[in-house]
């Protein structure tokens, strides 16, 4: 988990996924396949997955806390939702809540 301090504040990533799920070609029209090829030493394994064509993307949220309260700065895709469009995201199961509730926030369906 990534922890950032900012003046009084402390800033943490929580990651629900980081996987290959955008169509390079979809998410970016000009995508030359020639052009990442020249950039493979960085690009791969970590931000582009060969084989299927697909980006590497993280979707996470920011925990801010400062002055003793508690900020959650998006909060992402989230489990159990239909999604058939998107067939990675559709009903997908993360440790999400898991790896929130390590960070110091445990929400509870009631203050969703």
């Amino acid at each position: 988990m990534t922890e950032v301090k900012l003046g009084a504040g402390t800033v943490r990533r929580i990651e629900e996924s980081y996987e290959p799920n955008f169509d390079a070609k979809m998410f970016f029209p000009d995508w030359a396949p020639e052009v990442a090829q020249q950039h493979r030493g960085w690009l791969l394994p970590n931000h582009y997955d060969e084989p299927s064509g697909s980006l590497k993307l993280s979707v996470h949220s920011w925990l801010l806390t400062v002055g003793g309260k508690r900020i959650l700065i998006d909060t992402c895709v989230g489990n159990h939702k239909s999604r058939p469009h998107r067939p990675k995201w559709h009903l997908m199961e993360t440790k999400y809540l898991e790896r929130l509730k390590e960070a110091g926030s445990s929400p509870t369906r009631s203050t969703w």
